[in-house]
């Protein structure tokens, strides 16, 4: 994590959870060569990369800094808990001689540089024959080929020394059709020159630890919320860190809708409708969701509860047929894991968890590819710091390949949409997320899923995961961003972004190598009719930088990003959107006649105020109530403005609420009719909180509300909403009184009282002149 649970800077965890996390050694070089990534495994203080008892990753190096990303495997399995020393070396002129089926070198081969002055100098080289030494054969002068050069090499000598087998040459075989060399590639390498990096010292850790009992392990303290791992209650709230951070996982009766840009409506409502209820209402389950439902595992452990809370408002606006979710729950009623499954027809479902859910004010703190059912599946670590939820999630899809009789599935995962095989006309596609807060209950959940695919529908094809990757991709030396292998996560990606006013926030982060990136923004201006691209050099980032984009007004954006035109990375970022907010939404007998947000007032462009692109027009018979709302996509401080203001045309009395998340802080004012159309400012402190005990605004904006309780007609525009840090009135606004505007004709009343105020100021300038004459 960059930032601790007091949103301070924190020096990068230096910890390791193997095969769960990520981490990634920076190193700055001025040269192009190799890297050699060592890490003392055996404790033997030897860095030894000949006999595979060290970490060895080797790579190519780019001048500036370069990354090499690790999970804490070694030759397949996990590295053992502990405190490691690593170091990094960069090799110029490495050169590897691979021998193709030779079964003997004798007396051997020995390497040298050339010198400028044609002199020869003796190279140290260096082998690894541990796979094929078994085959070994002894040499003609009794000896058998060393099985590796150990971790210094064996030096070749002064080139007039005469060649000697084990001693200063590489040697091996008989001079027969055998031996460790027979159908079989031997590797010797050299470099000309090298230097290491200073040692850095990192832990592997046990991911169950928690040495101060607060039921959040310490691995998770350190390195995913930069909580104190010794303090039980680190901000001092009263709250254990296991209750506040990361305890549970996201409800899939949430999930699902944060993919495409067009549905900041949708969003907002889904938002609103949570403000006043736990859980999304439930719509009868037809007999294709009844198909899905079969496929959800029971409870993947005897503590957790199944419960089904499918989504099924997405079916309205979204391109999903049918959909299921289920939450497995705790006993503390906290949900542990999650399943979602949506069916489409002819095409994918636009939603995909480990890559949409930053829209929602989610990061990516870990992004890595996991073997499983005998494919490569994406897997993202997934943390909500205002929700304190972490989800470790796969994402698959299985494609019904025959048709709706001998059904024959075959299963796909990637990272981008346009990664996955276009699925035909008609064709059923069932896109499936898993997700989970405890890591490797994800699994779990996707290996019973399946099986419980395959006893219904027969074997599952998977993708071939043997796809080579293509080495012409790297023959110039340059790695590319995304690997030329479809089965992958990109090297460089956003882990985060904020969209905020006409501003975009991006969190960077490059995993592995050096390269060239730029952001390709599509924003829907604010007419919500014209699409503009607008292209930001990215080359400056380093591999863990922030960046912020100015752009004109907008209402949505999809931040691509881009190496040598290919798409790498893509992410959908709104800071919120206007919706309908009435009591039908819940249920009520409120009917809508209308809800658009087109035609919207243009901001007034001042430069120190915080403005909100877009607008909204409603008309609705009003039973209980009805009005608008502005949602906002992550939590606004408000203690950082003073005023707000808007641009409203109203044919009824209206109450204007400013309200916190839970729907249940907030603080109100009032709005008089309005026939024709008014831009109203109003200071924040004449909003009064809604009920007894609570103290001025909420702290952290959510929604603000434009609402009417009488009965009949309403017709109600808003638009142009914007806080500022003032409390001075905008010659252009109208300052609202207690009821906070005035009423249609008071203008003539003030314009009637400033010429009298005048007049008199120039009568009396007139008599004072008169005296002095």
């Amino acid at each position: 994590t960059d930032t601790d649970v007091f949103n301070q800077a924190i020096t990068p965890c230096t910890q390791i959870l193997p095969g769960t996390s990520t981490g990634q050694f920076e190193f700055f070089t001025d040269v192009e060569g190799s890297y050699h990534l060592q890490c003392d495994l055996d404790g033997d203080g030897a860095y030894e990369s000949a006999n595979g008892d060290d970490l060895l990753l080797i790579g190519t190096t780019s001048p500036g800094t370069n990354v090499v990303s690790w999970d804490g495997m070694h030759n397949g399995n996990p590295v053992a808990t502990g405190t490691y020393n690593c170091k990094v070396q960069v090799n110029v002129g490495e050169f590897h001689y691979v021998g193709r089926d030779i079964e003997t070198s004798y007396p051997g081969m020995r390497l040298f540089e050339v010198l400028a002055d044609g002199s020869r100098q003796g190279l140290y080289m260096i082998w690894n024959d541990t796979l094929v030494q078994n085959n070994a054969l002894t040499m003609l002068n009794g000896q058998v080929g060393l099985e590796t050069s150990g971790a210094n090499g064996i030096f070749s000598g002064l080139d007039s020394d005469t060649t000697d087998p084990n001693v200063n040459a590489r040697s091996w075989g008989k001079f027969i059709g055998a031996g460790k060399g027979n159908v079989a590639y031997l590797d010797t390498y050299i470099w000309l020159d090298s230097e290491d990096s200073s040692l850095i010292t990192i832990q592997s850790v046990d991911g169950l630890a928690d040495g101060d009992n607060d039921g959040l392990s310490d691995f998770d303290e350190d390195c995913t919320y930069g909580s104190d791992p010794d303090n039980p209650d680190t901000d001092g709230d009263g709250t254990n860190d296991g209750d506040e951070y990361g305890n549970e996982s996201s409800s899939s009766g949430n999930g699902g809708l944060e993919s495409n840009g067009r549905l900041a409506t949708a969003l907002a409502t889904r938002a609103i409708m949570h403000s006043r209820m736990s859980v999304m209402p439930r719509m009868q389950l037809t007999a294709l969701d009844f198909e899905l439902s079969r496929l959800a595992p029971e409870s993947p452990q005897i503590t957790l509860q199944k419960q089904e809370v499918s989504p099924t408002d997405l079916v309205n606006v979204t391109n999903a047929q049918n959909i299921y979710g289920a939450d497995y729950v705790d006993i503390d009623g906290k949900t542990i894991g999650s399943v979602l499954l949506i069916k489409t027809e002819g095409d994918l479902y636009e939603h995909s968890k480990s890559i949409c859910d930053r829209a929602g004010g989610s990061k990516i703190s870990n992004l890595y590819i996991q073997e499983l059912a005998s494919t490569k599946m994406v897997h993202a670590t997934v943390t909500h710091p205002q929700h304190s939820t972490r989800d470790h999630a796969v994402v698959f899809k299985l494609y019904d390949e025959t048709g709706a009789t001998n059904r024959e599935y075959s299963l796909h995962s990637h990272w981008l949409l346009e990664e996955y095989p276009a699925p035909k006309d008609s064709q059923e596609v069932i896109n499936v997320q898993v997700w989970a807060s405890e890591p490797g209950l994800e699994v779990k959940i996707a290996e019973a899923l399946l099986a419980r695919f395959e006893s219904l529908h027969g074997p599952v094809l998977a993708e071939d995961i043997s796809e080579p990757i293509d080495d012409e991709a790297y023959a110039d030396g340059n790695i590319p961003l995304e690997q030329d292998d479809s089965h992958s996560t990109p090297n460089v990606y956003f882990p985060s972004g904020r969209a905020l006013g006409s501003m975009i926030d991006l969190n960077l982060l490059r995993s592995q190598g050096n390269g060239m990136a730029q952001a390709r923004v599509t924003i829907m201006e604010e007419d919500a009719v014209t699409e503009s691209i607008h292209t930001f050099d990215l080359s400056d980032i380093g591999t863990r930088g922030k960046t912020s984009l100015a752009l004109p007004p907008f209402l949505d954006a999809t931040v691509e990003l881009v190496d040598h035109d290919n798409v790498v990375d893509r992410v959908w970022l709104s800071d919120g959107g206007w919706a309908a907010y009435d009591d039908s939404i819940w249920g009520g007998a409120t009917k809508r006649k209308e809800f658009s947000r087109a035609s919207c007032k243009p901001m007034h462009g001042n430069v120190h105020d915080l403005e909100f692109a877009g607008c909204g027009h409603t008309q609705a018979t009003i039973a209980e109530f009805g009005g608008m709302a502005r949602h906002f996509a992550r939590p606004l401080n408000l203690s950082e403005f003073r005023s707000m203001r808007f641009h409203v045309k109203s044919n009824r009395d209206l109450i204007l609420c400013l309200e916190a998340e839970n729907g249940a802080d907030r603080a109100c004012t009032s709005i008089q009719a309005t026939a024709n159309e008014r831009w109203v400012k109003l200071p924040l402190s004449s909003f009064k909180p809604s009920k007894a005990g609570s103290e001025g605004i909420p702290s952290d904006l959510k929604l603000v509300t434009f609402s009417t309780h009488d009965e009949g007609e309403l017709d109600l525009e808003v638009a142009g909403l914007a806080f500022s840090d003032d409390e001075v009135i905008d010659p252009n606004a109208v300052l609202g009184c207690e009821v906070g505007g005035m009423q249609q004709g008071s203008w003539m009343m003030w314009l009637g009282i400033l010429l009298l105020v005048t007049l008199r100021q120039l009568r009396r300038c007139a008599a004072e002149g008169n005296d002095r004459q």
